[in-house]
């Protein structure tokens, strides 16, 4: 009955191909998970909201195998294979009615949360701050923060699990001091964070995501652009989710990720997954969009320990999920230039150290990364380095070098007394006349202008090629659709510019 069942079972493949082996995987997963559950419930369906669906309907980047009524279901992919196992053990054993993130956590007690231990995530959630009690997080809306400590809880209180999920619920929701008090001990016999070997030198491409599911990283055309990145000769690429900002002065930040095309959690694990099977390292590189402008280094709020509030809420589950998708760095802030000053820095990242154990470094604006006081504090200096190379937009090569050379000597000065080395966390130059005089400028529109744009990459590279102390640089910037296209903008791919580049990637 149950092969059956699974056999009438509908599926979208987003990766283009039959995963037969994965899906045998499923079924004997789900058989033993059946066998354990009071009452399974079969076959287990997911369904997608109705913008997915649009999306695969329109093959252009997802094939759809068959549909079932107005929507689509079942999903099938064998690169996320533990977040299958979470959706299997919630389908089959879970009330539906019950709240998405209190089934998670069930089957999170179950699976085990993104590869990882739970109680060891919800260990490092107490040792960063993020709750001292259970009732801190009893109502946390985050799944990133909740499910794991919940998972804890829950293996806590019925660690054979021979209880039903309402059973478990009634006992959290009515938790005493001494069940708590046991979980919170056992929570403190984890150990510490594990120390990070940082000398590994980065060679990246930032992957943009475009926002329509059918062309953003979740697409297959995405996948064949991480593919071709790496024939490139890219050994890492930079993937950015963003929180948004309305006002300079303001303190509330929210997460960008409400619709299916836009920078959600599976836009970021999903490539990260795809590069790390190429052999990729992966660095998650957050950044707050002013609304408008777009510009972070404006923001100045008034009440800069709330605004620090809402942006540690932000960067915890940045740095869950980068801890999720196994990502080697994390940037804890981009471009904040007029915050750097503060006292709350050091103390957020360390709250962020305790929660993921990679590298952590922040991406200074070119014109401020000298006075960044807090460098002692990541493992890598970041800068987003568009630097003017000179001020003459008819300057000869020799001028260009020369003007990389003078930077790379203020980057130098400053890694080496922060006893850091340093990282490039963007790097570009606009296909148009004389880029290097404003490099910073994406000015669409104008006439482009390849060779210039190419004479710019060589001279900076040239130069960051010879520093012992620059361990590596991203490129700014590819798109997750390569036929997306802006002829005077940073885009280098497929034009002389990427040949430059390509040198320098070995």
């Amino acid at each position: 009955m149950l092969a059956a069942a699974l056999i009438a079972t509908q599926y979208l493949v987003a990766d283009g191909t039959a995963p037969a082996a994965w899906l045998r995987d499923r079924e004997a997963f789900i058989r033993r998970m059946s066998e354990r559950m009071e009452a399974p419930r079969l076959p287990v369906v997911y369904h997608l909201d109705e913008s997915f669906v649009a999306a695969a309907r329109s093959r252009r980047s997802i094939e759809v195998v068959d549909d079932c009524g107005t929507a689509l279901c079942g999903v099938a992919t064998d690169e996320l294979p533990g977040w299958w196992d979470v959706a299997d053990v919630r389908a089959l054993a879970t009330p539906a009615d019950a709240p998405r993130r209190e089934r998670d956590a069930y089957a999170a007690a179950i699976t085990g949360w993104f590869g990882d231990d739970v109680d060891a995530v919800a260990a490092d959630e107490r040792r960063a701050g993020v709750f001292a009690r259970w009732s801190d997080i009893a109502s946390e809306e985050d799944e990133l923060v909740f499910v794991p400590a919940a998972a804890s809880l829950i293996r806590t209180l019925d660690p054979e699990h021979k209880l039903s999920f309402a059973e478990v619920s009634k006992r959290v929701s009515a938790l005493g001091p001494n069940e708590e008090m046991r979980w919170l001990q056992r929570l403190e016999s984890h150990s510490a964070p594990r120390h990070l070997d940082n000398s590994t030198t980065l060679r990246g491409a930032t992957l943009s995501v475009v926002n329509a599911p059918e062309r953003s990283t979740i697409s297959d055309v995405a996948k064949q652009q991480i593919e071709t990145l790496h024939r490139t000769g890219y050994r890492a690429i930079s993937l950015m989710p963003f929180a948004v900002q309305r006002g300079a002065e303001s303190s509330e930040l929210r997460r960008l990720a409400s619709s299916p095309g836009s920078e959600t959690d599976l836009s970021m694990l999903l490539p990260a997954a795809r590069a790390h099977r190429l052999g990729m390292q992966v660095l998650l590189k957050p950044h707050v969009w002013l609304w408008p402008g777009g510009d972070a280094t404006r923001i100045a709020a008034r009440d800069w320990p709330a605004w620090f509030a809402s942006y540690a809420r932000v960067l915890t589950h940045e740095a869950l999920l980068a801890r999720a998708m196994h990502a080697e760095w994390l940037c804890v802030g981009t471009e904040l230039t007029r915050s750097e000053s503060r006292a709350e820095w050091p103390r957020l990242i360390a709250r962020i150290r305790a929660l993921y154990h990679g590298g952590i470094t922040y991406a200074a604006n070119f014109d401020a990364f000298e006075k960044t006081p807090f460098w002692r504090d990541v493992d890598a200096i970041g800068i987003d380095a568009y630097f003017p190379l000179s001020s003459d937009a008819n300057a000869s090569d020799a001028d260009l070098r020369a003007g990389a050379h003078r930077i790379v000597e203020r980057i130098e000065k400053v890694a080496r007394a922060a006893g850091k080395p340093v990282i490039l966390t963007e790097l570009g130059y606009a296909n148009v006349h004389a880029p290097w005089v404003e490099p910073w400028l994406e000015q669409r529109g104008d006439e482009s202008a390849p060779a210039e744009q190419a004479r710019a990459f060589a001279a900076m590279l040239d130069a960051v090629s010879k520093s012992p102390l620059i361990r590596g640089f991203f490129i700014w910037k590819y798109e997750s659709d390569p036929s997306v296209r802006n002829g005077s903008g940073f885009h280098p791919q497929n034009q002389p510019a990427e040949a430059v580049i390509k040198h320098f990637l070995h």
